[in-house]
């Protein structure tokens, strides 16, 4: 037993005092999925091309799992532990898919998209692409962190600073609010009180998943860093409320860039102008308000985050009629990442606040927003420059840029993020990680991502 609690002791220190990584070596990490998603998109036009068939559907066979785990699963895992040879890979897959997309014609020249002008709620395949990365790498890195080849520099920071993993827990929130935006609007006849009851509906499962974890961890004594949610709050109960207080503050204000600014920058203002950031660092836990103060407090930084995800998404939906250039929407993203860029630098650097997941302050939101604009818009100009080499001025169809995989891990995140939080804890129970050489921690962590995936793939052929 003195055993058990002395390496309880030993995970608990190997997962804090991080001070985290350079904000601009960050997109590097995303560059995994994206260069998958550059070959994967090229094979399948170029053998669209020579077969002169319209871009069609991946189905759902081994092969095309196969494909995807090759292109997408473990490039990101060896990204995400950051292998020596990553940039050595990076350009054969830049040339791999390069030798593809030179030998593309424009054989459908005259083929367009299969739906209405204008429409601001269709499906984006880059969306998608993104959004499955961004998952994940977030199933790699809770696994991953707690063995020795995960760089320390990728760890979630203790109190200032950035790095992978709060990037990740950031980005969930973000992304769902991109998502979000095609339905941001009341529903039409819907009252109020039965938008609040279809919220708490679509909670009640997340409180569960919260409960669930809060009484596992606490039963078998699951190494805990308290600095992150606070003692008995963790990152399901984040999510649980999120709906409900979306549908509040949507009824007063359904600008969602009101809602951004009120919740970012007033929230801000407490920790500069108030005691509340001595409080959330330095305040002894003896109460429950003290004891979880990084998740209660750190929360209206997420919503801040999430109404800027909606206002962010409903740029990147909304369509033009008659767009003037085969390029206008990658334009629009370059633009509004340089707009987050100089609101970041300005914030960060000019006003000298610093970053923290802990705090979840205007830096923070502005970082997250900023980087996943930046992961989001080379994904939207691959897609744009493939199509534009086949003849295509847009997607005929979501599914057909996208690998079946990619849809079925999206369909099913929330519940394979969770067969990934089990199988951690599972073997995390079963071996110690910390005592793993390199080599078997990638074997591991290959077989555990193939498991999370297979799983998401499983759920899509037999649903």
């Amino acid at each position: 037993m003195d055993d058990f609690y002395r390496y309880k002791q030993e995970k608990e220190q190997w997962v804090t005092g991080h001070s985290g990584s350079s904000v601009w070596e960050l997109p590097l990490t995303s560059s995994a999925a994206l260069l998958g998603y550059w070959v994967w998109r090229n094979m399948k036009a170029y053998r669209e091309m020579v077969a002169q068939t319209t871009p069609q559907s991946e189905r759902p066979t081994v092969g095309a799992f196969v494909l995807s785990y090759l292109l997408w699963g473990l490039p990101t895992l060896f990204f995400c532990v950051g292998v020596s040879w990553r940039t050595a890979l990076s350009v054969i897959f830049v040339l791999w898919g390069l030798a593809y997309y030179i030998r593309l014609r424009p054989y459908l020249a005259h083929e367009k998209a299969d739906r209405p002008n204008g429409s601001s709620t269709s499906r984006k395949a880059y969306i998608s692409g993104y959004r499955a990365f961004l998952m994940l790498a977030t199933c790699v890195s809770i696994l991953a962190v707690d063995f020795p080849i995960f760089p320390r520099s990728y760890a979630k920071v203790e109190t200032f600073g950035i790095s992978v993993m709060d990037v990740g827990v950031g980005s969930f929130v973000f992304s769902a609010g991109i998502v979000a935006a095609r339905h941001y609007n009341p529903r039409l006849g819907w009252s109020f009180g039965r938008e609040l009851i279809q919220s708490a509906k679509n909670s009640w499962f997340l409180v569960l998943l919260g409960i669930g974890r809060l009484l596992s961890v606490k039963g078998i004594e699951y190494q805990e860093h308290v600095t992150e949610y606070g003692v008995h709050w963790n990152f399901f109960f984040t999510l649980s409320v999120l709906p409900i207080s979306v549908t509040l503050l949507r009824r007063i204000s359904p600008n969602p860039w009101v809602n951004t600014v009120i919740l970012g920058v007033g929230y801000q203002c407490l920790l500069s102008y108030t005691n509340l950031q001595q409080f959330i660092l330095y305040a002894p836990r003896v109460d429950l308000v003290s004891m979880n103060r990084e998740g209660l407090f750190g929360f209206f930084g997420y919503l801040s985050l999430y109404f800027m995800g909606v206002a962010i998404g409903q740029i990147v939906f909304s369509d033009s009629p008659a767009p003037t250039h085969r390029f206008h929407k990658s334009i629009q993203l370059v633009g509004l990442t340089v707009a987050l860029l100089c609101l970041f630098a300005g914030v960060h650097y000019g006003l000298g606040i610093p970053i923290s997941r802990r705090l979840l302050n205007i830096s923070y939101i502005l970082c997250v927003a900023m980087l996943n604009v930046m992961f989001l818009t080379p994904f939207q100009i691959a897609e744009t420059l493939i199509n534009a080499r086949i003849g295509v001025s847009e997607p005929i169809d979501h599914d057909s840029n996208i690998p079946w995989l990619f849809n079925a891990f999206n369909r099913y995140s929330l519940s394979a993020f969770l067969v990934a939080n089990i199988l951690t804890g599972v073997l995390n129970m079963s071996i110690k990680t910390l005592y793993v050489e390199d080599t078997k921690a990638i074997v591991i962590l290959a077989v555990y991502m193939l498991v999370v995936l297979l799983y998401a793939a499983l759920r899509d052929v037999w649903k």
